[in-house]
């Protein structure tokens, strides 16, 4: 029967695996008298405590299917006079299911249920024996006691026989999570049949001969500093004088581990051949030419000066335009190692620089454990969305660590905290990738060469659609690359009624889905695999209803107070409808709470020109004393682009006070200044791609903005007509006199 418990306080340690019936001490610095007294409250009540073996992050751990932790009472509170340390220890009493995690004030609360104790079934008799036997071989490279051998050959539950051999085996908390999480008895008992096995030709190794003497001959074949060497021979010395089996011992052995496997000065060559890194980019990315070039002259630069210079880029445009993706292209193109690494939901700075050594289950940050699993110090690393970063100022901030990694005057001597020596980074190519440019803080950003991927034009991904993407989705599923095609008309079919994006990853899933669809069709009426030109009938029946965008999203024909206003947000472009409506009252604007920002101040200077063109414009300035104005954007439900949609507002607010719709099929953006002028803006190219994306007609821009349209294509400007202002009167006379 399975027990739940319900709002039990939690506590989450980086890498700590709690077992079924072992007792776990995590040191604690500086305790008060008063918190002293209160776990010992605890301690005598014998109140219940979750351990979560956390890996990275609450956040991260938060988005397992599967959450499986420690039910533990508080055991005993110590002071540790070697280590100034105290110590409270816990005894784990079952593994648990997490079901829910609420934190509230920083203190974590949990809704568990209990899992019960797994039993040995017949089908586990010969794994058990194999564990048995290969336990007893460990026996001989390593002393442990009668009582522990014959507990492990008459255990009563894989839960024990996990715990015993764990613990006298000193398995790494990597091995202990492991096999506190999985939740399969039979996957359970052949993970620690494989970590005995491992720890079995660890013991056979030099290292597990002579501890010492191999460490001492590792760390003399790296070139460390003198002031490195001599951190490493202090470790060396404390090794030496401490005893196999104590905690200390096992916490100096990881450090030192873990310090050897660094790429000291391992610097792998890189590719110098232009041409074969222009061909390795064309063949996986297409456009992004500002980018490739910029990897090109990278090549030419080294190959002038001999010198390899790191470099900084922080790739910045909507999603599924490629960003991270062109990341390991970079890497093949170079001829580096490659590491990614998620920045989004990191939210303290131990996940970038590590935890201190003196931690239960501490570790390095992900940037030295990137080096070493890249294996080079000239590698790249990826710092994936770093613009979705936590900052919380009561753990610290993430993004100040990352100031000090990008800085190329300081990162020569980067200093995680888990090594706590200094580690040459400036060979490493940093490329970060962000969706919201403006969510990165200033400082972080003038470290990072911007470049902006920009979004997709319907052309542009109809080609990336038949070349690159409909190849790779086949290459991934195990078929010829040329199995499956589909004509340009069909595949603008499906981009324009299935996806909605200025990217292409929702065109990839669909073209998967027909894809698979069609093999699968084939195996369920038994016939051979052959080529086949998917028809729009046949993309439509594996693809099932349309997409539509919200209708409601655009101005509707013959509507008063009703526009069509262009903004972006983040790197992503839109168009959204602007609504005002008119109520008697006393001359009050009342703005919905999704204008934030820019958005609401824009009004003051609308509502200020519109009041001052009252003679021109025909409008009876009475209008602004006896009405209340309700002014809303339903699409908008985050920061609403401002300055650039004043022109949008004046017309809005005309044609609400004139009752004269605005044709839905027009578009506007552009700012404005109290006395009429229309000024230019920015981001043009995503607001016209949105603006093809919703089929409109004709867009009103700032002819200011001339110069940068001309530059554009005609796959993204296409038949659109485009409408340049100067000032407020010419987009007046435009909308309410030529066009009525």
């Amino acid at each position: 029967m399975k027990i739940i418990y319900k709002n039990i306080q939690a506590i989450a340690m980086q890498s700590v695996a709690t077992l079924v019936d072992v007792i776990s001490t995590i040191p604690y610095n500086n305790l008060s008298e008063e918190k002293i007294k209160i776990y010992q409250d605890m301690i005598k009540n014998k109140e219940d405590i979750v351990i979560i073996p956390l890996e990275y992050s609450i956040e991260h751990y938060r988005e397992k299917q599967e959450k499986i932790a420690s039910y533990c009472q508080y055991n005993a509170v110590t002071y540790s006079e070697e280590n100034k340390k105290y110590n409270i220890s816990y005894k784990c009493l079952s593994r648990c299911k997490i079901v829910k995690i609420d934190i509230v004030n920083n203190s974590i609360y949990v809704d568990i249920e209990l899992l019960d104790r797994q039993q040995f079934l017949p089908e586990h008799k010969k794994l058990r024996e194999d564990i048995y036997q290969r336990f007893k071989e460990y026996l001989k490279y390593d002393i442990v006691n009668i009582a522990t051998i014959e507990a492990v050959k008459n255990a009563k539950d894989i839960d024990y026989l996990i715990q015993e051999i764990a613990v006298s085996c000193r398995f790494e908390v990597q091995a202990k999570r492991k096999l506190l999480e999985e939740l399969d008895a039979t996957k359970r008992l052949e993970i620690l049949n494989s970590e005995l096995e491992t720890r079995i030709y660890e013991q056979k190794s030099d290292k597990g001969q002579n501890t010492f003497a191999y460490y001492k001959e590792k760390i003399n074949e790296l070139n460390l500093s003198a002031d490195v060497k001599r951190i490493v021979y202090d470790e060396l010395t404390r090794l030496k004088t401490t005893r196999p089996g104590q905690a200390e011992y096992g916490n100096i052995v990881d450090w030192l581990d873990r310090l050897v496997a660094l790429p000291w000065q391992v610097v792998k060559e890189e590719n110098k051949d232009i041409e074969y890194a222009k061909k390795v980019l064309d063949e996986t990315h297409y456009g992004m030419d500002k980018l490739k070039q910029k990897i090109l002259d990278y090549i030419a630069l080294r190959l002038i000066s001999g010198k390899n210079q790191s470099q900084i880029m922080c790739l910045y445009g909507p999603p599924g335009v490629g960003k991270s993706t062109i990341a390991k292209s970079i890497a093949k193109a170079l001829n580096k190692d490659y590491f990614n690494f998620s920045l989004g939901g990191v939210s303290v700075p131990e996940e970038i620089n590590g935890m201190k050594r003196f931690f239960l289950g501490a570790k390095p940050g992900r940037i030295m454990e990137g080096l070493t699993q890249a294996g080079s110090k000239n590698c790249i690393i990826l710092l994936d969305e770093i613009d979705k970063m936590n900052q919380q100022t009561n753990r610290g901030d993430p993004y100040s660590v990352l100031l000090e990694v990008l800085d190329r005057n300081q990162n020569k001597e980067f200093k995680d905290r888990y090594f706590d020596v200094p580690f040459d980074l400036s060979q490493v190519m940093f490329i970060a990738t962000a969706n919201d440019i403006t969510a990165v803080p200033d400082p972080l950003k003038n470290r990072m060469e911007i470049i902006n991927i920009e979004g997709y034009s319907l052309n542009e991904k109809v080609h990336i659609a038949k070349d690159y993407i409909l190849k790779k989705n086949l290459r991934e599923i195990g078929v010829d690359e040329n199995l499956v095609t589909i004509q340009d008309k069909t595949l603008q079919t499906i981009i324009e009624d299935y996806t909605f994006e200025s990217g292409v990853r929702q065109l990839e899933r669909a073209l998967n889905e027909i894809c698979k669809k069609y093999l699968i069709s084939l195996q369920m009426k038994n016939l051979p695999i052959s080529p086949k030109e998917i028809t729009l009938e046949e993309a439509r029946e594996f693809l099932g209803e349309d997409y539509y965008e919200e209708e409601y999203n655009l101005a509707i024909e013959g509507e008063v107070g009703v526009v069509n206003k262009l903004s972006v947000s983040g790197s992503t472009g839109s168009v959204s409808r602007l609504e005002i409506a008119l109520v008697k009252g006393n001359g009050e604007q009342i703005l919905s709470d999704n204008l934030v920002g820019t958005a609401k101040w824009t009004f003051k200077t609308v509502f200020g020109l519109v009041k001052s063109k009252c003679k021109e414009w025909e409008i009876d300035p009475a209008v602004f004393e006896n009405n209340n104005f309700y002014i809303h954007s339903p699409h908008h439900a985050v920061s609403h682009d401002g300055p650039s949609g004043g022109v949008a507002d004046v017309l809005c607010l005309i044609s609400a006070i004139k009752e004269i719709p605005i044709n839905h099929k027009y578009a506007f953006t552009g700012e404005i200044s109290l006395k009429g002028k229309v000024l230019a803006i920015g981001g043009i190219k995503e607001k016209l791609l949105a603006a093809q994306r919703n089929k409109i007609e004709t867009v009103v821009v700032p002819l200011q903005n001339k110069k940068d349209i001309e530059k554009l294509s005609y796959e993204i400007v296409g038949d659109m007509n485009i409408k340049y202002v100067d000032n407020i009167e010419e987009a007046y006379n435009f909308v309410f006199k030529e066009n009525k």
